[in-house]
């Protein structure tokens, strides 16, 4: 009796204190929410989300894009899904007897131009040559240079034969997540990238974000609508050309940018990165029957502003705690489970 009396305070406990109050509310796809006003949703700031049953218990679900991504994975592994790339289980056997091990972060994609780069890799459209690698200086020990893959962020070896092994095995991981999987979620980050000026591919991250150093053959580029919503139709239309059956959920990444290349100030970069990305999310949502948007930007804003919790770490300011991360998946699923 007083240990189930203890675990009902623990609860209530958790409940208030560790938990994000509901921002959702979910309709059958056909309901209409009634809600176009916003004094109505100011009376009670919840967001209508449509019912699509989509996710099974024993659905492969492949998920990419930003960090906000990687944390979503992270939960719905923890919930039991099947969730691709498995890149946090790759391990590479090195030249040196020494077993490379994945971090999770590899496969962090933050704009469309690189996500589309990696299905048109898996799709056989492009393959990445032995000489296709940078040397360059790790930030962490000045002196040492590596050989870094310019296309994911944090693979470098100390020898070109292990770059192209380790290469190789994240080439396979994604192959193998983008094959066998029933349902793709891309969360989109931001707008400024930079491109190679050898061939014209996109590296995974500017200069000072990606930790093995830099490479002076690149060029900046302050992508918008038109660029990014081509990416998008490319990668959704390659999908559906040899999968049909299959479902894409779009979604825009509530964590703000570390910083801006363009000439504005980083608040209003990131702004215009944001609502661009979402235009390009809601643009292809109205024009595929199979593309899906969820709103965990606006979840996440709304909470920002209507709910008791916070939802930044105070470390940063940009990351979304932990608990409304929870709280956001569990809207996810509340939508898309079957």
């Amino acid at each position: 009796m007083a240990v189930e009396i203890l675990r009902q305070i623990i609860r209530r406990l958790r409940k208030r204190f560790f938990s994000a109050p509901r921002i959702h509310e979910i309709l059958d796809e056909a309901q209409d929410s009634g809600r176009r006003k916003w004094l109505f949703f100011m009376r009670n700031p919840r967001l209508a989300v449509p019912r699509r049953p989509l996710i099974r218990t024993d659905s492969k679900i492949f998920c990419m894009g930003s960090c906000f991504a990687l944390e979503i994975k992270k939960v719905l592994r923890s919930l039991g899904y099947q969730v691709h790339p498995y890149e946090h289980d790759l391990s590479v056997q090195l030249s040196t007897g020494a077993v490379r091990l994945a971090s999770g972060r590899e496969l962090v994609h933050y704009n469309t131009f690189t996500i589309l780069q990696e299905f048109e890799k898996a799709f056989g459209l492009w393959s990445q040559g032995e000489n296709d690698f940078w040397v360059v200086r790790r930030k962490q020990k000045p002196g040492m240079e590596v050989f870094r893959d310019p296309y994911r962020r944090e693979v470098y070896s100390a020898t070109k034969e292990d770059i192209v092994r380790v290469t190789r095995a994240f080439d396979e991981v994604i192959k193998k997540g983008v094959e066998e999987s029933d349902l793709y979620i891309f969360t989109l980050g931001l707008t400024e990238v930079w491109r190679k000026r050898d061939d014209g591919r996109y590296v995974c991250a500017g200069p000072g974000l990606s930790g093995a150093g830099w490479h002076e053959d690149t060029e900046f580029v302050q992508s918008g609508f038109e660029d990014n919503y081509k990416n998008v139709r490319k990668l959704v239309e390659l999908i559906l050309s040899k999968f049909p059956d299959r479902h894409i959920i779009l979604t825009v990444s509530p964590v703000p940018m570390a910083r801006t290349f363009s000439k504005n100030d980083v608040y209003t970069a990131n702004a215009e990165s944001k609502s661009i990305l979402r235009a390009v999310a809601g643009q292809a949502s109205r024009e595929f029957p199979n593309v899906h948007y969820f709103p965990a930007f606006e979840m996440c804003a709304a909470l920002d502003r209507f709910g008791k919790r916070k939802v930044y770490n105070s470390v940063d300011g940009r990351h979304v705690r932990p608990e409304i991360v929870q709280c956001v998946t569990e809207a996810f699923l509340d939508a898309y489970r079957a």
